[in-house]
């Protein structure tokens, strides 16, 4: 990321034990240290079966 940097896109997966913590856990300190950074963060979601789509947000639109 540099300072023209204006969207960014994090994936990440897990299927062990401890999956849906470990990614709540994942999904939190990405956000609090975006913010800390100063990065808005306007959405956020977890697919799941009963949820498998994600709509991306286009600001520059």
């Amino acid at each position: 990321m540099r300072e023209q940097t204006t969207g960014a896109l994090v994936v990440a997966e897990a299927m062990h034990a401890t999956a849906a913590t470990d990614i709540a856990n994942l999904v939190a300190a990405l956000a609090e240290s975006m913010r800390a950074a100063g990065w808005t963060v306007p959405s956020q979601a977890r697919l799941q079966r009963s949820a498998p789509r994600f709509e991306l947000l286009n600001e520059a639109a």
